[in-house]
């Protein structure tokens, strides 16, 4: 099959889950990569091609997510996408001629894939707030959780089938699947130990965590997120690289945002989570509640010394509960997938314009 995979390149969860399928399908398919922002720089680094396409990004103001400036980005964006879809990507994708279309929150492969009546798929957590029906979350967070599923509807608007990673089950609307985390390779092969540091992942600079962190100077934190490289008291700063994997296999715990991707490896790993979701980002907010019903740590609207302490004290309890977590690889979702691929196929039906709308 000729499958056009869209990627969104907010932050590094996407692009790094999106590694193993995309390594699954070049086993078979013939696949082409469009990927904007971070997705884009991470794939090309990786000697893949990829094709760059403009995205809007999601808004934040002081480590707070921004929903309304998150739309006006959208729609301020819009008409620059447009023209760039319907003229340069829709003729590079008419010349690909795809039978499928699979979109990890990208937007410009679900409404093409609509427009053109091309198959999609998608595949990200994020159509959690849409696509499953009794994820729980306090009342108060009523109207980040409506902002967030306007953002995702606007963004993920209509697939033929979603595949939803979650550590936590849930009710699917019709047409979901919900599957296990998708671990990478790297992570898959690692044997965890403890060599008593704790591991600070960080996409959104925590200026106060830092200053907390300090005050266990009995306790090493290494610091990534800051793209620097040196040691402050007890914080070792250190740019992303070949040395993160060891130090997350090693850690004791970790501390980190909420981004689910990063969550799901470290439960993978089993090791204790402390989250500071930012502010008013409901999908990170909804992490960090499934990560603190479960057992496997605990979590702070912001950092705070009383809930740093309780993390500290109670990693054997974290621990204890995240021995009972059974690890599993992607096999499962890969046979899914691959049944799905050719249901679809058998499925498609297009326009009789495209893919000769533009010449070869």
């Amino acid at each position: 099959m000729r499958i056009a995979y869209y990627i969104q390149g907010e932050g590094s969860g996407h692009v790094f889950r999106s590694l193993p399928v995309i390594r699954h399908l070049q086993q078979s398919h013939q696949v082409r990569l469009i990927a904007n922002n971070k997705a884009y720089k991470v794939l090309t680094n990786l000697g893949y091609q990829v094709a760059k396409i403009n995205g809007s990004s999601l808004a934040y103001n002081n480590n707070k997510m921004n929903y309304i400036k998150t739309l006006i980005n959208f729609l301020e964006s819009s008409p620059e996408i447009l023209k760039m879809v319907f003229s340069k990507e829709l003729k590079d994708l008419a010349k690909f001629n795809p039978d499928l279309i699979i979109s990890d929150f990208e937007p410009t492969g679900f409404y093409l894939g609509n427009f053109l009546r091309i198959p999609v798929i998608a595949i990200d957590n994020i159509n959690l707030i849409t696509q499953c029906k009794n994820f729980e979350y306090p009342i108060k967070y009523l109207l980040h959780f409506l902002m967030a599923k306007l953002i995702t509807k606007t963004w993920s608007p209509s697939a033929n089938y979603y595949y939803v990673p979650s550590f936590i089950k849930l009710k699917t609307k019709k047409n979901v699947e919900l599957i296990e985390p998708i671990i990478r390779e790297e992570i898959l092969k690692l044997s965890p130990i403890d060599q008593g540091h704790i591991l600070v992942y960080l996409s959104s600079k925590t200026p106060h965590l830092l200053e907390l962190l300090k005050k266990y100077p009995q306790k090493e934190f290494y610091v990534f997120g800051y793209d620097r490289e040196y040691t402050e008291e007890n914080l070792h700063f250190r740019k992303y690289g070949d040395g993160f994997t060891k130090l997350f296999e090693s850690a004791s715990a970790v501390i980190a945002n909420g981004g689910f991707s990063f969550i799901s490896e470290a439960i993978y790993l089993k090791k204790p989570i402390y989250s500071i979701p930012i502010a008013k980002h409901f999908e990170q907010l909804l992490n960090a509640l499934n990560l603190e019903k479960m057992g496997y740590g605990n979590w702070s609207r912001k950092a705070n010394e009383s809930d740093l302490i309780k993390f500290i004290n109670n990693l054997d309890y974290y621990r204890k509960n995240l021995g009972e977590f059974q690890r599993r690889d992607n096999s499962s979702f890969w046979q899914s997938l691959d049944n799905k691929l050719l249901e679809l196929k058998q499925q498609k039906e297009r326009f009789s314009y495209f893919p000769q709308l533009y010449k070869r």
